[in-house]
């Protein structure tokens, strides 16, 4: 028989426990270095305090972080780190204990085009294709030439991959747990979003009117090992 957890100190009422339910928080890294000022494998600094104000409202929602699983990529990491100093100075402020979650490992599985062979064999392509056809590699625009037929195969691969390894950590969880796993847009998140969401084939790729924010979080909700929500901050109902 599993233990169950209490709710978070934050928390108002026992519904959370009654729930039984698990959190996977998926994360888009904030933004990327440009090389010059900051490495292109790190965050700018002007990411560092939206990164803490989102680390202690994850606290304040009523959310039980236990550590981190971010894809391998720097920029990750650090995002997930960062976030969770938040979550720890809010703990501390509001129950007088706050203790940074641990980094539990990193999970290729939801890494970004650079990481990922398959990818970065074809993502000059999809640059020069979005710039051509487009007029810039946006995010929408970038999302837009990976719909496309050629793409198809290589991006149903990591949207399968990616929520398999977000439901293996929600399966790593005792009732009441949530886990923070800091990841990359267009490439991976939205994708992902979309497969536990239950689409499949083309559906999955739709997602160029649903980028995900840097530094955004989507809360996904895992109950009998089903995936019963995905909410924001603005949306969890706690």
């Amino acid at each position: 028989m599993e233990k169950q957890l209490k709710p978070p100190e934050s928390a108002k009422t026992e519904k959370k426990e009654e729930r039984m339910a698990k959190y996977v928080i998926l994360q888009r890294h904030g933004a990327h270095g440009n090389g010059v000022d900051y490495p292109k494998n790190a965050l700018q600094l002007k990411d560092f305090e939206l990164l803490r104000s989102l680390g202690k409202q994850l606290f304040q929602v009523g959310l039980k972080i236990v550590g981190q699983k971010p894809s391998p990529a720097g920029r990750a990491v650090e995002t997930g780190v960062r976030t969770l100093s938040g979550y720890a100075a809010e703990q501390l402020d509001k129950t007088g204990k706050g203790e940074v979650p641990p980094t539990v490992g990193t999970e290729y599985r939801i890494c970004d085009s650079a990481i990922d062979p398959r990818f970065a064999a074809v993502i000059d392509k999809v640059v020069k294709t979005s710039k051509e056809k487009y007029g810039s590699a946006s995010d929408r625009n970038l999302a837009l030439v990976l719909q496309e037929q050629e793409y198809h195969g290589l991006m149903l691969a990591r949207a399968e991959e990616g929520a398999q390894a977000v439901c293996e950590a929600a399966g790593a969880l005792n009732d009441g747990e949530a886990v923070l796993m800091p990841s990359h847009g267009v490439a991976m998140i939205e994708i992902v979003l979309r497969y536990l969401k239950g689409m499949r084939g083309e559906q999955v790729l739709d997602i160029a009117d649903e980028i995900i924010e840097n530094c955004g979080v989507r809360i996904v909700v895992f109950e009998n090992d089903k995936v019963s929500g995905i909410y924001t901050l603005d949306t969890f109902p706690g």
